[in-house]
């Protein structure tokens, strides 16, 4: 239910340490939960125990707990049985968000001691061990898609899979990020922001369906403009589904946004079905050019090994800081050709010969600002803390 719960006692981060106490609900619970033929409850003695860092990222001391403890492990297995018992010709559509990609910076010791000889062979040293645990985790992560492929492979589906592996945002390297080990390196800004390191990211379609059906698309590069929303649509397509959402529609909210890839992704044409993107109330992205308005934070460009020895927190951030410290002005409105500049160097928005076209992409940027869907997300509710009292505490749902 929540997005930073430490790796082994799943209890959520308390200023500097895992130990999950709840100010808001003035009780101590732990966010592990599972669901076994549609019924929900907390994942009584399945979180395990690990020693507390008072270090912010807990790296290296956070890397003493067991692999057979790990979240990730514990979630990668749990994904492994599903396929294990999936019933034979039955489809199965299998949504595994891993968390291992994301703070806390924790990884099991015998991966972190794996990529010390990487981090001494690099020259450049590290910060606090940041990175070096960091790719421990991504490791980590290749292990777990692995099981699962293998895990295809041994029950004869793996021919007929289609395997969409995909990032949500760019690492963060903003000021108050625990963990401060992201790396968006060649490119621009961070997550929570609007360049091109917050939202341009790793994403790979693979799997026996797709070599069956196209084995000359294996290894090349796919550069159209393609959504995070578009898996939406292209996933009901493939699966038979229209993607119209009825109760949505009578409930009074915008259509589906989500365009069909298919037709890109196999091969089947050359042309983008998706021309421009809405990225938000300050981005507006059609064809190579990239519209930004406002003040952009976190503005900055890394390095190819980053954190390393010299990376220094700046004093007045904390120990939550960040070394990037730069603004972005485009409150006149910063205008980039993410296809010839993806990394964001030059701005053309002072270039006469764009003027037009600067005008013409703000006034579609104030157009599709003033459709924008923006609900009131609301504050935290009291109901939840009542709700984690009443599953043994762990937290779970509390609106029906």
């Amino acid at each position: 239910f929540h997005h930073d719960n430490d790796y082994w006692t799943e209890r959520l981060w308390s200023t500097y340490n895992d130990s999950g106490f709840s100010v808001e609900c003035n009780a101590t619970y732990v966010d592990f939960w599972r669901t076994v033929n549609g019924t929900g409850s907390g994942a009584i003695g399945m979180n395990g125990t690990a020693p507390v860092s008072s270090d912010e990222a807990r790296v290296p001391a956070g890397n003493n707990g067991s692999v057979s403890n790990y979240e990730e492990w514990i979630f990668g297995q749990y994904a492994v049985e599903m396929i294990k018992i999936q019933p034979e010709g039955v489809p199965l559509f299998l949504n595994y968000d891993l968390h291992i990609a994301h703070e806390p910076i924790e990884v099991p010791r015998e991966y972190f001691d794996r990529q010390i000889a990487l981090t001494n062979a690099s020259g450049v040293g590290d910060y606090t061990f940041r990175r070096t645990t960091y790719q421990g985790m991504i490791k980590f992560m290749d292990d777990v898609v692995s099981n699962l492929t293998l895990a295809l492979k041994e029950k004869n589906m793996y021919n007929n899979t289609l395997y969409v592996f995909s990032s949500d945002n760019g690492g963060p390297s903003f000021t108050g990020s625990h963990h401060l080990a992201a790396n968006n390196w060649p490119y621009r800004g961070s997550k929570a922001t609007d360049l091109e390191g917050g939202i341009r990211v790793a994403a790979f379609i693979s799997g026996g369906f797709l070599q069956r059906i196209n084995p000359a698309l294996a290894g090349t590069v796919q550069r159209g403009l393609i959504h995070g929303a578009d898996w939406y649509s292209t996933l009901c397509t493939l699966a038979g589904v229209d993607p119209h959402d009825a109760r949505a529609e009578a409930a009074g909210l915008p259509p589906v946004d989500s365009i069909d890839q298919w037709p890109l992704l196999s091969g089947a044409t050359s042309v983008p079905p998706r021309a421009e993107v809405h990225i938000s109330a300050h981005t507006f992205i059609r064809g190579d050019l990239k519209l930004i308005v406002g003040s952009v934070a976190s503005a900055c460009y890394s390095g190819p090994l980053y954190p390393n020895g010299t990376t220094a927190v700046q004093p007045k951030f904390g120990p939550m800081g960040s070394p990037c410290d730069t603004t972005l002005d485009c409150r006149s409105g910063c205008l980039f050709d993410v296809t010839q500049d993806p990394y964001e160097h030059v701005n053309l928005a002072g270039n006469s010969s764009y003027a037009s076209v600067l005008a013409e992409l703000q006034g579609a940027l104030a157009q599709a600002n003033r459709g924008n869907f923006a609900p009131d997300r609301g504050n935290f509710s009291k109901l939840s803390c009542k709700a984690a009292a009443g599953f043994g505490g762990f937290w779970g749902p509390f609106l029906h």
